[in-house]
């Protein structure tokens, strides 16, 4: 029993060991970039040794796909996965977005940032094997939603093909993290950028009422 316990408190030890060094991981290719990230750095930083390091996450490889996967592992994640409704206003649509992004990066930043560079860097973001993919395919999945619910409710006149719009959309957001990610813009000039792109993405195909609307809301967001 007492050879027991001393077990569960050993693994218990390991578990809060493991933690602390993904950590310490994450703020530094976060803050260094994940081609300055080394195992060696990491130990050297997380005073232990590189073995242990070895023992406790394999390869380099291994560790920063850990990292990546625990971006999924974000409670929040899956809450805005399994609610993404077909908005069809734009603006509303827009505002839905913005909520996701803060609701699911703000207060995990390092996690996200170190998370996202490692999936540039190994092309995490288009395999759909991969969760970090999986949850690209399901963002694509509801801008396909929102336009086509804009067009069947008069927003978008349908002038420019929905997967355009997607792809330009898809395409601003990739923009405005990668300058995120790099830290050459902040959290909030990163939401600024979304929410500006997407209104001048929808403008391009608005009807007059929307337009009109949309041109409003982008001179109040340029304001800012």
């Amino acid at each position: 029993m007492v050879e027991a316990l001393g077990n569960k408190t050993r693994q218990a030890n390991k578990l809060l060991r493991r933690e602390r060094i993904l950590k310490i991981a994450m703020l530094q290719i976060a803050t260094s970039g994940y081609e300055e990230f080394t195992l060696s750095k990491l130990a050297a930083k997380a005073g232990v040794s590189s073995p242990t390091i070895h023992n406790l996450f394999g390869k380099k490889d291994d560790m920063t796909k850990e990292i990546a996967n625990k971006m999924m592992e974000v409670r929040e994640v899956g809450e805005v996965m399994m609610a993404s409704p077909a908005l069809g206003d734009p603006i509303k649509n827009i505002a839905f977005t913005l909520s996701i992004v803060r609701k699911t990066y703000e207060f995990h930043q390092d996690t996200f940032r170190a998370a996202m560079m490692i999936a540039d860097k190994t092309g995490a973001f288009n395999d759909p094997e991969s969760m970090i993919g999986q949850y690209s395919l399901r963002a694509r999945v509801f801008l396909e939603q929102g336009c086509t619910a804009a067009l069947a409710q008069g927003y978008l006149l349908g002038n420019i093909e929905t997967s355009v719009l997607v792809d330009s959309i898809l395409h601003s957001h990739r923009r405005a993290r990668q300058d995120w990610v790099l830290g050459h813009i902040d959290f909030e000039e990163y939401c600024h950028m979304i929410s500006r792109d997407m209104l001048l993405t929808y403008a391009a195909d608005a009807s007059p009422e929307c337009y009109k609307r949309l041109c409003k809301e982008i001179k109040r967001v340029s304001s800012k």
